[in-house]
């Protein structure tokens, strides 16, 4: 794997690669996470996705123990505002030191209505909070890389 992603970037020039990988799939997520420069841990406001995390968080501080330079941090998504359980996810990630993103990823429709219909929500009207979601978090990102 870490050869073809180094010719990628090399060969054929491409300056990020994005690597989509069930943190369940412990062999596969640990050769993931250790040739990652920064890895997003996508998590819904919820007690099974806070301990799902909290076991990738755990495969990530092994990895950095080879490669401390690993960026990670926690993206809440799917987040219904102004809910108590949101608040309680987060002070509990607050509280454990966790990394987090500034932006949240809410429980959107554009987002359903857009992968129903295999585009995104910047092909989809009537979707300009979601696309701000989005372009948030990819300035965020580029941030962290700089």
């Amino acid at each position: 794997m870490r050869e073809t992603l180094t010719r990628m970037k090399q060969q054929d020039g491409y300056d990020f690669i994005v690597i989509d990988g069930a943190p369940r799939m412990t062999d596969l997520a640990r050769a993931a996470i250790i040739i990652s420069d920064l890895v997003v841990m996508p998590m819904q406001a919820s007690g099974f996705d806070l301990w799902a995390t909290d076991e990738l968080k755990s495969m990530i501080e092994e990895a950095k123990i080879y490669k401390p330079e690993i960026i990670n941090a926690v993206l809440l998504n799917r987040v219904v505002p102004n809910t108590n359980l949101a608040k309680d996810v987060l002070a509990d990630m607050q509280e454990n030191g966790w990394t987090f993103f500034d932006t949240v990823i809410g429980q959107r429709q554009n987002f359903a209505n857009a992968a129903t219909q295999g585009l995104t929500v910047f092909e989809v009207p009537n979707s300009k909070a979601a696309q701000d979601e989005i372009l948030f978090m990819v300035d965020e990102i580029l941030k962290l890389k700089d």
